[in-house]
């Protein structure tokens, strides 16, 4: 048996690698008694809407408890790069009056900028080293796949180079 209630938004954001974040609440408008209802999300769709035959996906991320408090999963952090919208379908249940009203709650992932994992292939000097001599390349990845570039730092940063072509 449905009804139509209004929520107070529809839409909600959450940064990425917020493991557990609190996402939003549903909030029925206009309602003095939001005791009288539970929540459950009944669907999740990945990077689109229900509407324009995105792939429904199993619910990994997302839990809504009796209040209505939407939160991502306890350990469960988001990535950007991987999905950057899912929508909630979600439904209402008004225990007062036996009946159920759905929605489609839209999450943005904001996507946060990540720091880079950087490595080195040597870290060892023979203390008879001479100038010139190979210590290790660099490498590094970027998860948000900016550029990434070496410099030296430090009190004794002129005594290295890295060649900017191959990283050593």
């Amino acid at each position: 048996n449905g009804f139509s209630r209004l929520l107070e938004t529809s839409s909600f954001q959450v940064n990425e690698n917020s493991p557990g974040a609190i996402v939003g609440s549903v909030i029925v408008e206009n309602d003095t008694t939001p005791s009288q209802y539970e929540f459950f999300i009944q669907r999740v769709y990945a990077d689109g809407s229900h509407s324009d035959g995105v792939v429904i996906v199993d619910n990994l991320w997302f839990d809504i408890s009796s209040n209505g408090e939407i939160s991502l999963k306890p350990g469960v952090s988001l990535d950007a790069e991987e999905y950057s919208t899912f929508t909630l379908r979600v439904y209402v249940v008004d225990n007062s009056k036996d009946q159920i009203s759905q929605h489609y709650l839209n999450v943005s992932v904001n996507n946060i900028n990540e720091a880079p994992t950087f490595s080195l292939s040597n870290r060892i000097v023979d203390e008879t080293a001479t100038a010139g001599t190979l210590i290790g390349a660099l490498a590094s990845t970027d998860a948000d796949g900016d550029e990434v570039e070496f410099s030296l730092s430090g009190q004794d940063a002129d005594m290295f180079v890295i060649d900017s072509e191959t990283n050593e």
